[in-house]
Formats: C-alpha cells, sequence, structure tokens
C-alpha cells in the first residue's frame, strides 16, 4: 500500500529486567520479545500510514468522527460492579455472538435502571451488542482455567463500544485464544450512577477493585492490562501504586497524557486546540453529567457549581476547575494535574510495561514524554511513532497499526514468558524512592 511512512523508536532503559522463560531456558526482555516476534515494534521500523490522513490531527479527526460500526464487532455480557463506597459501575466481558443471541438477557439491578418522566424505573438502552449477563452466566462465569485475560481501559468518557477498544479485543479474542474484560469507566457506556462520583485519571481503587475479584474469580489465569489516554494515566498509576504486589503479568499504555498539567497547556495554547478539541471533549463531559445530574445533585458542590458555573463551562481545563478537582476534593483543576499525573509513579512501576506514544499527538504532544523516566527504569520500554495522532495510527480508513503487534506482543509474552516466576534485576539498577513526604523534602540525603 501507498501512503505516507511511519517510523518507531525505541527508548531503552539503561538495564533492562530480566523475565525467566517459561521453557527454563535463561531469561528474555521486553526488547527481545519485540526483536524476535515483532517486527512492527522493532527499533527504526518504517511502516506506509493512510495517504490522506498525513498528520496528527487528520488522524486524530479520523478517529473520532470516522465510521467504525461495521467494523471490529465486539458482544458483550454486562456485569455490575458495586464498589465498597456505596457507588456502582460496569464490567463488560466479551462473549461470543452465539452466547449473546441464544441466552437470555439478565434484568439489570435497579441501581442500573432508568427513571422515566413517570417516575417509573426503565431499562437503560445499552450500547450496540452490549446486554446484561443472566443469573445462570454470572453464576458459572468463573473459572480455573489458565486463560489469559486482558483487561482494558477506555479513554475520557468512552467506553467498551469505542472502535479503538474493540479492534484490539476482535484480535486478541479471535486471533488469540485470550479472554477480555472492559472496565467501563462510573457514568460511562450507558452505565449508570448510584452515587454522586464520576472519575479521573488518578482515581484506581475502581480497577483495583475489578483486578481484585478477576483474581477470585479465575485464580489459575494470567492478567494482561490495556489503558487508552485517560484510562492509560489510571492503569499507569494502578501499577505504580501496586509495585510489587501487582497482579498483571505484563501492560501497555497507549496515548498516555503523563503529565496531565503539560498536556492541558498543550491543548489550549493552540488554536485547534482550544477550539476544537477541548470543546468536543467537555462537550462529551457536559453529556455526562447532564444525564447523571439527578444523582450527581446529591453533591452540594456539584449543585452548588452547577448553578453558579455550568453554562460558562466551555473548555476541558473549565470543567475539571468545576466539577472533577473539587468533587475530588481538589482545590483546583491543575492540583489534580499536578497530584494526579502518572509521571509520577513511573519509578514505582514493577510490572513489564510497553509505552506507545505517538510524537504528533496533538492532545498529548512530545515535550512531556518520560524519556528520562523510562530510561531509570527496567521494567519499562517506550516506543515512540512519527505519525498517529492521538489513539489513531490508521492505516486504511479502518486498519489501525498497533492492533496486530500489540495482541502479538501480549501474546508472545504469555507463550514464553514464566509470568509465575519473579524476574531477575539488580536492585541497585532500580530507581529509589524520593525523599519528598507530605510536601516536605526531608534529608539526610547520604
Amino acid at each position: 500500500m501507498v501512503g505516507i511512512i511511519n517510523q518507531v523508536k525505541l527508548h531503552k532503559p539503561d538495564v533492562a529486567v530480566k523475565l525467566p522463560k517459561k521453557d527454563g531456558n535463561g531469561f528474555s526482555t521486553l526488547e527481545d520479545i519485540i526483536n524476535t516476534y515483532i517486527p512492527e515494534f522493532q527499533d527504526g521500523k518504517q511502516s506506509w500510514f493512510y495517504p490522506p490522513l498525513f498528520n496528527g490531527h487528520l488522524q486524530t479527526m479520523w478517529a473520532a468522527a470516522g465510521s467504525f460500526e461495521q467494523v471490529d464487532q465486539i458482544y458483550y455480557g454486562r456485569r455490575v460492579l458495586n464498589y465498597p463506597d456505596g457507588g456502582s459501575g460496569t464490567a463488560d466481558f466479551v462473549i461470543s455472538k452465539k452466547q449473546f443471541e441464544e441466552e437470555e438477557a439478565g434484568i439489570p439491578p435497579k441501581s442500573q435502571c432508568v427513571q422515566a418522566d413517570n417516575g417509573e424505573l426503565v431499562e437503560p438502552v445499552l450500547p450496540l451488542r452490549t446486554r446484561f449477563m443472566n443469573e445462570g452466566e454470572l453464576k458459572n462465569q468463573a473459572s480455573d482455567d489458565t486463560r489469559p485475560m486482558l483487561v482494558v481501559l477506555h479513554g475520557l468518557s468512552g467506553g467498551s463500544h469505542e472502535a479503538y477498544v474493540r479492534c484490539l479485543l476482535k484480535e486478541v479474542t479471535e486471533e488469540h485464544d485470550f479472554d477480555a474484560v472492559v472496565l467501563n469507566a462510573r457514568g460511562c457506556a450507558q452505565s449508570q450512577l448510584s452515587t454522586p462520583q464520576l472519575f479521573n485519571g488518578f482515581w484506581i481503587e475502581d480497577l483495583r477493585f475489578l483486578v481484585n475479584h478477576l483474581a477470585t474469580w479465575f485464580p489459575e489465569r494470567p492478567l494482561f492490562a490495556v489503558g487508552a489516554s485517560l484510562g492509560a494515566s489510571i492503569l499507569s498509576n494502578y501499577i505504580g501504586q501496586e509495585g510489587d504486589e501487582c497482579r498483571f503479568a505484563a501492560a501497555a499504555v497507549l496515548g498516555n497524557p503523563w503529565d496531565l498539567a503539560a498536556s492541558s497547556y498543550l491543548l489550549h495554547r493552540s488554536w485547534i486546540g482550544r477550539y476544537i478539541y477541548s470543546p468536543a471533549m467537555t462537550q462529551s463531559l457536559m453529556n455526562l453529567v447532564d444525564r447523571h445530574d439527578d444523582i450527581l445533585r446529591g453533591s452540594d458542590l456539584y449543585s452548588q457549581n452547577r448553578e453558579r458555573y455550568h453554562e460558562g463551562i466551555k473548555l476541558l481545563s473549565d470543567f475539571d476547575n468545576r466539577y472533577t478537582a473539587p468533587l475530588f476534593k481538589f482545590n483546583t483543576a491543575y492540583e489534580y494535574y499536578r497530584v494526579g499525573s502518572s509521571v509520577n509513579r513511573l519509578p514505582a512501576v514493577r510490572t513489564p510495561l510497553l509505552i506507545i506514544n505517538a510524537l504528533d499527538d496533538p492532545i498529548v504532544g512530545s515535550e512531556a514524554l518520560p524519556f528520562q523516566e523510562c530510561k531509570s527504569n527496567p521494567f519499562t520500554l517506550m516506543l515512540t511513532t512519527s505519525l498517529g495522532g492521538h489513539l489513531a495510527w490508521f492505516q486504511s480508513p479502518t486498519k489501525r497499526w498497533y492492533v496486530r503487534p500489540l495482541a502479538s506482543f501480549f501474546q508472545k509474552f504469555y507463550d514464553t514468558i514464566d509470568t509465575k516466576s519473579q524476574p531477575e534485576i539488580d536492585p541497585k539498577a532500580l530507581p529509589h524512592k524520593h525523599q519528598a513526604t507530605d510536601g516536605r523534602l526531608r534529608g539526610p540525603f547520604q
């Protein structure tokens, strides 16, 4: 195919963690897996991208405006998650078309029903090819098999229905024998709120809740994870906070806004960012709060800010300043951005992590990518592409470049790496924990 040329560059750590091979014959590294099995991800590799989408803006706009409904059709069984704080969320498990059509749909719990104008509770209209699992499916879902499972986290105000999610799930579940589940953020993908709380890039407790339950339902399965955009921020924060206790065998993050403050500055300094991208993302969030307004008004702070500021919210930083930050007890949007940026947790990552960012991403940018942090952490491998935009990477109108190689990466990791044995690394090669605690830098520094 003739098109424009994308080029890959690998940014390797000074010392790479050694991962024990499943056959007992020594060790491997993330770079070894790529160099042996995944040519698309190799350093210097060039590939053709779709000619009309010749820059990051066009790639990004097509990802948002293109028609993908007829491709990568995935069927989901929805499970409701009841969180310890009283909130609720949903996890969409990939199921076969046969199971979707032949099994009777489950009855949604009251927490997931919608109140009609007459006050009656009615079943929600879920995204296409999604239904609640029935009692039998829920009861029989647990398994002692060793089938690998992929956990996916979507981007801002998205869900399991997003095209950039479905294309990867179709590949890993049909071309490879993975099971898969998408964690929908609170209020997303037509899930209903039960408490006045939404989500942000630093809130990881819902992911922790799901992972702990997956480990109970599927105790023998190795778990892998992918996060996209804001989901990448959540996933990176999670595996950094979990450290050595993380249950994921390996993870990948796509288009992560590593430094939320830097990404916000980038987004709002250009005309297209300030008048196209930011308002579009903000409108999706405004639609979300409008849909959940009755529950969110259980927060006095939300109610006050809605009355005072709602009509004036036009930009993403406005929304985060009036809703996200105060509802999660931050003083301002930029306090949330600075504290919640996942780059802060990257030195503590102890899970093999493949990082993929496009240098022409108009949402994330390239100036604040964590090159130095990756260089100093043996568990990371960063891959940058010269083209791709934000979660786009189109090689044709519907084909994304990362899908096949990323699915193959997880398959080869599962096939060749002993995920039950500890990796080998000199402790001196690991990033040390800095001495700033509770807002104070503490000595001594010997």
